[in-house]
């Protein structure tokens, strides 16, 4: 039954290949057009990385230092298999969510524990106040919506949810970032970062002079009602998930990210850097909701003010990296695939078979079972179209990687500078220093250096996914 469920799955995508194989040649053309031997080289000239090599040097030696995680994982997975249906049959595809679940079940991870009571919306805002006043020197303040900056279109009293927050460094105003917190109708149903107005010299001629104030947006739909019910009147009725308090991290770390660049050229300045290298900030600030030291600094029961026990931290945590070997390798074999549709391996394929029938013959069920077989010894399931399901190819397009790249930069940033402390404020003094105030005016190499003192590694990434002992210490 899971095997015919997953064929019939992935089945069902087969449509959706010759669209893919369109897409592929239609950007292939361009980037020959343009001057380049194909879409990943065009797209990677702004990146960090540099070269579609490089991307794939980099998938390559995760690929590599990942295989003893996943393939332990594997084996654990083979046993539970071997102990319900006998034989030594191996894992396949189509086994590894069923047994993944029995694993969680034996182990009581199944469902992550109810932080809601201990989350209030407030208290989570309360906690991004005292982190930036601890690691930045800086006051979170709410400040009155001025007429014309409101967007909600309600006439009177503004949406529940809308507020305007400035942040000062000793009195003077540096940013403001408005929050959008509350689901309402006809609302962008996503959580996002918009950058509203850049920091930047007034007059870039000018040395030390006047500088223009960022503006920023963070946009969510946290409390959303269900079917029949009235949405949240204030956000102080809300209590998030902690799944949703780390999406508030995460997007406040692009709001500081925008809201603390110095540069003196707007179109350098916060998170207009190389796509491969935005994503680290954001990554960075999701740790600290998942360290015990942090959240017990905001995070309290609503009626018994108790904070959350070390016992349900952990557990959290050990659910968090439960095969996260074998969720990482997916990861990794998703960004190799987009290399190899958008880059020289499906290039030279249309490059022989010129004009004419190119898109027609591209053999991307092939090219999608060698990926496979490349990274893990196994081509997969004879015509196995999950890629043409996978809709992050059309929007990416040889970029996908970029999620793995920052993840590896945001944890040895957590790891060199805050594992020992998350409220170190000289830790945090660097962090703004040597890479938040920097935009793209830096090579983003050379920021890292800056702040490192090394070159990156993928060592401390690779220890979080490895698995933890029951009885964890509470920090990441």
């Amino acid at each position: 039954a899971r095997r015919q469920a997953y064929v019939a799955l992935h089945d069902a995508a087969h449509p959706n290949v010759a669209v893919l194989r369109r897409l592929v040649a239609a950007r292939h053309r361009c980037a020959k057009i343009l001057g380049f031997e194909s879409h990943a080289h065009r797209s990677a000239g702004e990146t960090m990385a540099g070269s579609p090599e490089a991307v794939l040097a980099f998938l390559g030696e995760l690929g590599k230092r990942l295989k003893p995680v996943s393939e332990a994982e594997h084996r654990e997975l083979e046993a539970l298999k071997a102990a319900e249906e006998g034989g030594e049959a191996g894992i396949e595809p189509w086994d590894v969510l069923y047994y993944t679940h029995k694993a969680r079940l034996r182990e009581d991870l199944d469902a992550a524990p109810d932080l809601r009571p201990y989350l209030p919306l407030p208290a989570v805002t309360e906690g991004l106040r005292r982190l930036s006043a601890a690691l930045f020197g800086l006051e979170l303040r709410k400040e009155a919506l001025a007429p014309g900056e409101r967007w909600d279109g309600a006439a009177g009293a503004a949406a529940p949810g809308l507020k305007r927050l400035g942040l000062f460094e000793d009195g003077r105003h540096v940013a403001s970032i408005y929050m959008d917190l509350l689901p309402r109708p006809d609302k962008y149903p996503h959580s996002a970062h918009f950058t509203i107005r850049c920091g930047c010299a007034v007059d870039p001629l000018e040395d030390d002079g006047e500088y223009q104030v960022p503006s920023v947006a963070l946009v969510f739909n946290f409390g959303g009602a269900q079917p029949g019910a009235a949405p949240p009147a204030s956000d102080a009725e809300v209590l998030l998930h902690h799944g949703e308090a780390e999406t508030l991290f995460h997007e406040f770390g692009h709001a500081l990210q925008s809201a603390l660049s110095r540069t003196r050229y707007q179109h350098l300045s916060g998170t207009r850097v190389p796509v491969d290298f935005v994503e680290t900030p954001s990554h960075l600030f999701e740790y600290f909701v998942w360290d015990g030291r942090v959240l017990d600094a905001f995070a309290a029961h609503k009626d018994s003010g108790a904070p959350i026990p070390p016992a349900t931290l952990a557990k959290m945590r050990r659910g968090r990296r439960q095969f996260a070997g074998v969720d990482t390798q997916k990861q990794v074999l998703y960004a190799l695939l987009d290399q190899h549709l958008f880059g020289a391996r499906a290039a030279a394929a249309l490059d022989a078979a010129g004009q004419e029938g190119g898109a027609d013959n591209l053999d991307l069920l092939g090219i999608s079972a060698e990926t496979s077989a490349e990274l893990t010894g196994s081509p997969g399931p004879d015509g196995d179209a999950w890629f043409a399901h996978f809709g992050h190819f059309t929007g990416y397009g040889a970029g996908y990687y970029g999620y793995l790249y920052a993840r590896v930069f945001a944890a040895q940033i957590w790891g060199d500078l805050f594992a020992a402390d998350p409220w170190d404020g000289e830790a945090g003094g660097r962090l703004w220093r040597d890479m938040l105030a920097k935009g793209n005016a830096r090579d983003a190499h050379l920021i890292l250096r800056d702040l490192l003192g090394r070159e990156p590694a993928l060592d401390c990434f690779l220890d979080e996914l490895k698995q933890e002992p029951a009885k964890a210490a509470q920090e990441p």
